[in-house]
């Protein structure tokens, strides 16, 4: 455990450097905020670099190396230094120690707290954890970019990876091995996104009461970090009733809020963070919060946009590699973004200043181009949704968020209570959130899974995680100001019993979710226990991976990619696990997600065709053709492929297309001759 503890001192204290770098530039923009953009700027600086590197590394100017990430973090502090000197940014007010010694601290105890709940299941296996740590090995063999795809040799990945990209950047300058590092980087964007929401929750408050407040903040992060739904709301009532009734208790499973409306996925952030989940919607939700920050900053700024406007420009590139992280976050974030500026040019009766929206959509996009360039969106269109959630489907996973925002517009509604121009940024978030509600219930964005039952998954999951961002970060705001508003004490009393009602569920939640997933009947292990599942499983293939990967670290940094051939085999299975370990691209590996990533079956379905036919064709020559067609260095005959082809293997072709540089009796690794 002691080498865990050293991985997440390294991490916080490159995130530390990084931030008190990169603080001059979070400033200029996010001086506004009550830290002056103090911990917005860990994630604006790890954005930043990735950005310049990922740019750079397109156009081939730098290699994928250590050097040229340090060079270019170097560059990004100088130029820092010299903004802060020509600007005297940080200089302009005394800086509040106490309030920089406390965001540290609860950064710190929320990512050492997660880092302490993951050692009880630090497993790389499962969900989709397979092809996020195959999408981050990849890049630490990558020498260029675009990144080739791991499970579809010869082309580039057709998916969104920057934010795994800057997961590789943090953990190339932390120093942290990627088995360890993959989950040291879940705790670390936990302990994040709870500082940031924290901050945004605090600070909202100020366009209502002009104050902050931690309790604001607090409420606000256990909101966005921790909650759960009303489906808890709902399997305590029914626990308590079946108990009193003598009946059997009914089960609880962490999982059932993400599938309560049929056909959808609706996951909150913390069932994300329990899978160890590093999927782009996960990055979007810091990304997301930077975004708010900026509009939070431009909406107490009241700018205009222009091209004098410094938020005009910043939005312009967060929104371009908003889109490089999930276009889909593109879509909301750029409609929140019209929305918070068309009311400040609505306001100051500048309308036709409105032009440069379409500007600000453009740089946005050249800012994507270089990752949009070799990106190709599977969707054919919008359609209109043919089966809806219940009512109760609904409330169970909405209504603990929507009861916060009712309770806030009753209070302003009921008691006439006025609200100045300058209050009404919540407004404008929450009436664009009920509009993407509705959106969810009424159209969906058509792709490869639009024909069958989960035609509008896709659609409702992206969606849906930005939209519990938006309204958990406005939670705190909302209950404190209520609260505040009402004059009597008796009444006060009354809401803060309410609103512990509505939180009981959800409160409920992690605690039951956390102790069933995660630490019920486990011991805590270190975090570089990642592929202890492999060797528990499937031994032999093991020690072939192990083979395999002191080979790859015995190549040269710019030669270390190497094609193989392992079983093909469905999705969410233990195929393609070479590939994912080693970083290295197979002939086709997950063909469901090859599928949903390419939008057609076509290739897919022949690589497979052609992986069956490497093994248990009889023809020899045929086989040596499609060995050279994907140009194969190793060919891998384990225990999976045992099962996966049930003893129709042609070991002695195998053996006779080239050279056994591993043999262990259950699995061997043939050198391929070309």
């Amino acid at each position: 455990m002691l080498s865990d503890l050293t991985y997440l001192f390294l991490i916080w204290l490159s995130t530390l450097i990084v931030g008190w770098a990169s603080w001059p530039s979070a400033a200029f923009f996010l001086g506004k905020l009550s830290d002056r953009g103090y911990g917005f700027a860990k994630v604006f600086g790890w954005i930043a670099i990735s950005y310049l590197i990922f740019l750079l590394a397109t156009l081939k100017i730098i290699p994928l190396a250590l050097w040229s990430i340090i060079l270019i973090s170097a560059i990004w502090v100088v130029f820092n230094i010299f903004l802060e000197r020509k600007h005297r940014i940080l200089r302009r007010e005394p800086l509040n120690i106490k309030q920089i010694i406390f965001t540290e601290l609860l950064f710190i105890l929320l990512m050492s707290f997660w880092a302490f709940i993951r050692s009880f299941k630090p497993e790389i296996y499962g969900i989709e954890r397979f092809m996020d740590f195959g999408f981050i090995q990849s890049l630490f063999n990558a020498q260029t970019l675009p990144l080739f795809d791991m499970w579809f040799s010869g082309e580039n990945l057709n998916y969104y990876y920057f934010g795994h990209f800057i997961g590789y950047i943090i953990l190339s300058l932390s120093h942290i091995p990627p088995i360890a590092g993959f989950f040291v980087l879940v705790a670390w964007m936990f302990g994040l996104l709870g500082i940031l929401a924290y901050r945004l929750g605090a600070d909202f408050l100020f366009v209502l009461t002009k104050r902050t407040s931690p309790i604001a903040g607090f409420l606000s992060l256990f909101t966005v970090l921790f909650a759960g739904t009303w489906y808890t709301s709902a399997w305590m009532f029914s626990y308590a009733k079946h108990i009193l009734l003598g009946n059997p208790a009914p089960a609880f499973w962490f999982s059932n809020p993400a599938r309560i409306m049929p056909g959808t996925i609706t996951e909150i952030p913390l069932y994300g963070f329990l899978v160890a989940d590093l999927h782009p919607h996960m990055w979007g939700l810091l990304n997301g919060a930077l975004v708010l920050a900026a509009l939070y900053c431009a909406w107490r700024a009241g700018a205009l946009l222009s091209l004098k406007n410094p938020y005009f420009w910043l939005l312009a590139f967060l929104l371009g590699e908003t889109y490089m992280l999930n276009s889909w976050d593109a879509a909301t974030l750029g409609l929140l973004t019209v929305a918070v500026f068309g009311y400040i040019h609505i306001k100051n009766r500048k309308v036709h200043q409105l032009i440069y929206v379409v500007l600000l959509a453009g740089l946005s996009y050249a800012a994507a181009l270089p990752w949009s360039l070799f990106f190709e969106a599977p969707i054919s269109g919008i359609g209109l949704v043919r089966d809806h959630s219940s009512i109760l489907q609904w409330l169970s996973f909405w209504g603990f968020l929507v009861s916060i925002v009712a309770i806030f517009l009753g209070a302003i509604i009921f008691r006439f209570l006025r609200v100045q121009r300058s209050q009404t940024m919540h407004f404008v978030i929450i009436a664009l959130a009920v509009f993407f509600l509705a959106f969810m219930e009424v159209f969906y964005v058509k792709d490869i899974l639009s024909e069958g039952q989960w035609f509008r998954a896709n659609t409702v999951f992206k969606i849906t995680s930005q939209l519990w961002l938006w309204l958990g970060v406005l939670s705190g705001s909302m209950i404190v100001w209520t609260v505040l508003s009402l004059k009597k004490l008796r009444a006060k009393i009354f809401l803060v019993i309410l609103y512990c009602l509505i939180f009981l569920g959800p409160a409920v939640y992690p605690v039951r979710a956390v102790l069933q997933f995660q630490i019920d009947k486990r011991s805590p292990v270190p975090l570089s226990s990642g592929l202890n599942w492999w060797k528990e499983k499937f031994p032999a293939d093991f020690e072939a991976y192990e083979y395999l990967r002191k080979t790859r670290n015995t190549l040269p940094r710019g030669d270390k990619i190497r094609r193989i051939v392992e079983a093909e085999g469905e999705s969410y299975t233990d195929s393609a696990r070479f590939s994912v370990f080693l970083g290295w691209p197979t002939i086709i590996g997950w063909p469901v997600h090859e599928w949903t990533w390419r939008g057609s079956y076509g290739e897919v379905g022949s690589r497979r065709s052609e992986v069956r036919d490497i093994y248990t064709h009889p023809d020899k020559a045929l086989t040596q053709d499609i060995l050279d067609k994907y140009k194969i260095d190793y060919i891998i005959v384990g225990e999976l492929e045992e099962r996966q082809y049930s003893g129709e293997i042609k070991k002695d072709k195998l053996r006779a297309l080239g050279k056994i540089v591993f043999d262990n009796g259950k699995a061997m690794v043939i050198e391929a001759t070309k």
